[in-house]
Parts: structure tokens; sequence; C-alpha cells
């Protein structure tokens, strides 16, 4: 074995066990940017973790090539891992031509074009994502519970796993939309793999090599070197060519190596500094003019990992303090959403705030307890006075048949739905639209729904873990029969506001 794959394979053991979500910070770093450049959201303190990982990165592989995708990258180090032990098994593999193997890395660039729509529409995949379920599984104590692999993404890992063990990096290859940003900044690097075409006797075995099924030596003769910016620098083309045809600069090796250890200290810089935020809460005093209770709370959401455990103070009805009793999640997420979060929340005095890209489990899971702790509801006080409460008398009476449609007010925005009053009876309630959390609305749909059917009225109790959806539900019914419903989530959220009903 030659120095370089020595040197290579070390330093992939290291990645894989140190920096397992180097990638996904990587990647995440991009959509975090670019989203808050189109919102005009850009600050330098929120973002300072992305750009110090992309001005590690970017300059890096613009100037050597994709030695991140050789050396550093966990998801490409497993697919690697996965198909040397298929081969060593004798696991016949699937030979893709070189037409077809043009065609299919295609398809990066689409998944690049989609995310990025979606970004704009500020729609999330984590449940489908595969690096997730890949980040959460990084850990051996994870294996303890395999319920993550139940989902789209987890479904997605196995395949690619699967695949692996027969087609060397497939994801790499055709899937990876980091790979692709990488291909497309790296077509101009100065790193390039050379060929003597004096002792080249055309085995072609350099080409048989290479994981991302290049055409190593048809390039090297045409151009004199590997133009494809489909490479790693994984020199195994170099490795392996039996009249050593192939070369590169030995410094410009281990320059590429040294950047790309580089690469892991600046992003173990940024974990650092993330750890190292000096406070859970705001350093700035706010003017709270809350509506919770006074007292101290204690509340546990679901983050990455398990649970995340929170103390709460509610100082003359205001948040004052939230703090973090314990976690599991793995500290680079967890740190990177835990201030963000929590400032939001005490700031704005509202649970509705938004994720952090690239930590979104732990900030659910910060804000899912919060609101545990706070236990929605049961904890807001009204300064209403008794004139000023709705009727709380909420029966349906002098319905007229037809089919209505209502919004509310979920936890994380509008709920439409469909009601059906037939015989002057509420028979159906559809939800047409949502933007709340799959596992919350689910947990609320059928319970609330069924409820207000049974008693043909709105007042009903909300699901216990899933209280903003149910009043959400609630609100969107009694906004399409025209019924007044004071939201309990607009107070929460001190948005103080009621969509106007949809015609019918």
């Amino acid at each position: 074995m030659k120095k370089t794959q020595i040197i290579r394979y070390i330093i992939q053991l290291i990645s894989f066990i140190l920096l397992p979500g180097l990638f996904i910070l990587t990647w995440n770093s991009i959509k975090v940017l670019f989203i808050a450049l189109i919102n005009n959201t850009f600050t330098l303190d929120t973002m300072l973790i992305p750009i110090l990982t992309l001005v590690a990165v970017i300059p890096i592989t613009m100037l050597w090539g994709r030695f991140f995708c050789g050396y550093l990258c966990a998801f490409g180090s497993m697919q690697e891992l996965l198909n040397y032990i298929a081969k060593k098994l004798k696991i016949k593999q699937i030979n893709i031509n070189y037409k077809l193997d043009k065609l299919l890395k295609y398809i990066k660039y689409i998944i690049i074009v989609l995310l990025i729509i979606l970004w704009i529409l500020n729609i999330t995949l984590d449940t489908i994502n595969p690096w997730n379920i890949f980040g959460i599984y990084s850990s051996y104590k994870a294996w303890l519970d395999l319920s993550a692999f139940i989902s789209i993404g987890g479904f997605i890992l196995l395949l690619i796993i699967i695949s692996s063990l027969f087609i060397e990096r497939v994801f790499c290859r055709y899937f990876c939309p980091l790979g692709g940003v990488f291909t497309i900044i790296s077509k101009l690097r100065l790193f390039n793999i050379k060929k003597d075409l004096n002792k080249c006797v055309n085995c072609n075995i350099c080409s048989k090599k290479c994981p991302m099924n290049i055409d190593v030596n048809k390039e090297t003769s045409e151009y004199n070197k590997v133009k494809s910016s489909e490479c790693i620098d994984c020199f195994k083309c170099i490795n392996t060519c039996p009249v050593n045809a192939l070369y590169t600069k030995p410094k410009e090796a281990i320059t590429g190596s040294v950047s790309a250890l580089a690469i892991a200290g600046l992003y173990y810089g940024g974990t650092l500094l993330a750890n190292n935020i000096p406070s859970d809460n705001p350093s700035t005093p706010i003017i709270i003019t809350g509506k919770y209770k006074d007292g101290t709370y204690y509340g546990t959401g679901t983050g990455y990992r398990g649970e995340i455990k929170v103390k709460v103070i509610v100082e003359k009805g205001g948040i004052t303090s939230i703090t973090i009793e314990s976690y599991k999640d793995d500290e680079q997420f967890f740190n990177k959403a835990k201030s963000t979060i929590i400032n939001n929340i005490i700031s704005t005095q509202s649970t509705d705030v938004a994720t952090v890209s690239g930590a979104t489990y732990s900030s659910k899971g910060i804000i899912s307890a919060v609101i545990n702790a706070l236990d929605l509801t049961d904890n807001i006080e009204s300064d209403n006075t008794e004139e000023e409460q709705p009727s709380t008398n909420n029966t349906f009476t002098n319905l007229e048949d037809g089919t209505y449609e209502g919004i509310g007010t979920g936890r994380n925005g509008d709920i439409v739905v469909s009601v059906v009053v037939k015989d002057k009876k509420v028979t159906s309630i559809t939800i047409e639209s949502s933007k709340e959390d799959t596992k919350y609305m689910n947990r609320a749909k059928d319970t609330i729904i069924n409820s207000i059917i049974a008693n043909q009225s709105i007042d009903i109790d909300t699901v216990s873990g899933a209280t903003m959806s149910s009043n959400g539900i609630i609100d969107a019914v009694a906004n399409a029969l025209n019924i007044p419903f004071a939201n309990p989530n607009d107070a929460l959220n001190n948005k103080g506001q009621h969509h106007n009903r949809p015609n019918k």
C-alpha cells in the first residue's frame, strides 16, 4: 500500500470517528447563507459558523480540488468501506458505461435546483433527508434504537447502503448535492494528476480503479491530465499504475492533505466558538409584557438523539430565563441551536420561532420542551375583562347546509379546513393544508375532528402534547362556521389576530 493511501485512510478514519457530521454542516452552511441572503436576514453574528466553514472549504476546493470528498466526508467513506467489503466478499459489481455514467451524473445538479426551489418556498425535508439519519447513527449509542430507520430518510439511507455494495460511491457520483457544488467550483483547480505519455502502455487499469468512474486513461491521453472535476483526489489511479506513468507533485499532494486537515481544524474552531457563547439568555435586558403565570416550570422535548429538559422562569408575566437542564444531542448541532432558539423565544415571548438550519431536530426539541414546560394555555393569564370574554356557548345552532372553508392559526402557521354541513349538522371536517409538524398534527387532528363532530361544538378539550395544533384546527372550524373563538395561540404568540373567513 502506497504512503498516500495510508495517509488518506488514516484521515478518513479520524474524520469518520470525530467529524461524522462535517458534510452535513458544510451543506447546511450553504443552505443557511442562501436563505439568509434571499430573506434579507443576514447578520454576521448568526452567520459566523457557516461563513467560517465555507471560507475553509470553498477556496481550498477551488485551488486543490475535492480533497474534502476523498478525505473528510464520512458519508463518502461509508460508501467506500461498504464497497471494499463487498469486493472482498466477491459480490459482483455493476459496471456502468461512461456514456450512461455521464448522463447519470447530471442528477445531482437537478437535485441542487430542486433543493434551492424548496428553500425559496420555505419547505423543509428533514424527515426524508438520509444525511440526518446517518448523523443520528454516527453514534454507537443510537444503534440501541433503530426507529429512525422507519422513515423516508431511513429508507433512502438503506437504499444507498445496499447500492454501495454494487456500485462504488454511488451516492457521491450521482446524487450528492454537495458533491455537485464541489464539482462546479473545482473545475479550474491548480492541482491535477498528470501522465507521462512515453511510459503509458494503455492498460486502462487506472480507469478501472477510479471510484468516480472517470475514464482516466482517455483524459490523460487527450489533455495530459485528469481534467474531470469529478476527481476526488484519492490517488488510486496513481497507486495502481503498473508502469508509474501517472504522477503528481508530492508537495501538492501534501499541501492538499494539510488543507483537508485545516478544514477539520476550522470546523472545530467553529464548534468551540459555539460552545463558548456566554449565556443561554440575551445579554441585553428585555421589557416583558407577557401573559404567562409567574413561576418556575420544567419541560421535556425530543431532540436529535433523545430527551431535552429545560427550566423556564416566568416573572411579571414574561419568560425571563430558559436553562437547558440536560440533553443527548451532539454538541456541534445542539450548541448551534441552543442560544439562537432561547434568545428568540425570550425576545419574542413566543415559541413560534424559526428553527436553526442545520440543527432542526435540536431546535424543535428545545421549542417543544419550552411548550411542555409552560403547558401552553394552562399557564397563560388573560387580561380581558368579564365583558370582553367571548361566549362559551359554542354549540352549533342554525347552521346552513353547505361546504365552508376556514383558516386557523396553529403552531407553525395557517391551518385550512373544509367543513361540510348537512341537515344543519357538521358531518365532515377535512384538513386542506397545514404548516404544522407532522407528528403534532397527526396527534391532534383525528381526536379534535371526531370530538367536534360528536359534540357538535368547538367547546372541546385539546390533545395533550399537541395543544397548539389542536387550537389551530378548532380556530379554523370556528372561522369556517363564523363562530367567535379566542384562539389561545394568538395570545401565546402575541399576534392578537384572527383570519378573515374565506368565501363558501
